[in-house]
């Protein structure tokens, strides 16, 4: 430091003019060494006032993130100590679930407010005015018909009924039994109190997946019915299966209305029995020996009743034990009578009909 002051103080008595064209060298080293002094002084000072500035800038930061640290800390401390004041497993369990107590209050007060809202099951022994506020809670109809009205349905015929599904409205048919379960079903929730909304879902449903049952079997038996008659058609080509169909309808009509019930009601396998193709070769061949007069099977229901009374006519004026009852003339009118009832074929295991 010194060697470089006095190169300073050299340079200054070289170069700096003296002052007033006077005062020598001596002056000028001295006021030079006395700037130099001071610019240091000034220098350390400055240097000093950062270097304390800075040292508490960061005393200061310690200091609050110190503070800050335990505060949060202390937070954590005071969130979860209420808990260790209890002591039993379950409801620590419980406990753990809520952030503060305050949260745990709040879930409370919830859980109270949601069930005082619910209604009670009836009790065997509710009063009136309990079973009334029960059903006005719960929606439930002042009597069945306030589900929802079934429409009225003729024995044989189907009706169609609109319903909603899904808020989507659907059409379904139903038939006269299809009414009768539904409406006793009806009765039946009323009478345990079911709610509208749940009452009126369970009977769409019942009647949706009877309907659709229904659809299905329909197109079973057009199936059914399709792929027989086209075997039929290939068998009878033509008007052969037009005449032939005629004298099978001719013979089933002869039978009587419980054999067409028959036919026509019983489902076997896939289709009714009058829609199979044997059905109709054996009534078509039987009508076919009628229109030959071999048999009296396709006799029309108004020949067999006029037939039926002029033998009881003839029975009456002719006794059996009178004369006239043997003679041919009256055995030919009985047995041509009777061939218009019972046909001319013979009975099976005997050789031939007589009167």
């Amino acid at each position: 430091m010194f060697s470089e002051m006095r190169r300073t103080l050299l340079a200054g008595a070289v170069f700096a003019p003296p002052a007033d064209g006077g005062g020598g060298a001596d002056d000028v080293a001295k006021a030079a060494a006395d700037k130099a002094a001071a610019d240091k002084v000034a220098a350390d000072k400055t240097a000093s006032d950062k270097a304390a500035a800075d040292a508490k800038a960061a005393a200061d930061k310690a200091l609050g993130d110190a503070k800050a640290a335990g505060i949060e800390e202390g937070k954590k401390l005071s969130a979860t100590a209420w808990r260790e004041t209890i002591t039993d497993d379950k409801l620590k369990t419980v406990a753990d679930r809520y952030a503060s107590p305050a949260e745990m209050a709040k879930g409370l007060i919830d859980l109270r407010t949601d069930l005082s809202g619910r209604v009670k099951p009836l009790a065997a022994n509710a009063t009136p005015e309990e079973r009334a506020n029960y059903n006005r809670v719960m929606e439930v109809p002042e009597s069945a018909k306030g589900y929802f009205e079934l429409p009225a349905v003729e024995e044989g015929k189907m009706a169609k009924i609109k319903i909603v599904v899904n808020g989507a409205e659907r059409e379904v048919e139903i038939s006269a039994e299809d009414r009768v379960i539904a409406e006793s079903r009806i009765n039946a929730l009323h009478k345990a109190g079911t709610p509208k909304a749940v009452a009126v879902a369970l009977i769409h449903n019942d009647l949706i997946a009877n309907d659709d049952a229904r659809k299905k079997v329909t197109e079973q038996l057009d199936a059914h019915y399709k792929a027989h008659d086209a075997i039929l058609h290939k068998e009878w080509p033509g008007k052969e299966y037009d005449e032939n169909m005629e004298l099978a309808r001719r013979t089933a009509e002869a039978l009587g209305p419980d054999f067409l019930n028959m036919i026509d009601g019983v489902k076997v396998g896939n289709g009714m029995l009058g829609d199979y193709a044997p059905m109709a070769r054996l009534l078509a061949a039987h009508g076919r020996l009628t229109a030959e007069g071999k048999i009296a099977v396709g006799t029309r229901e108004e020949q067999i009743k006029s037939a039926q009374s002029e033998l009881d006519d003839l029975n009456r004026k002719v006794p059996v034990f009178s004369a006239e009852y043997k003679t041919d003339a009256h055995q030919a009118k009985l047995r041509k009578l009777h061939e218009q009832l019972s046909g001319t074929q013979p009975i099976v295991g005997a050789g031939g009909r007589s009167v």
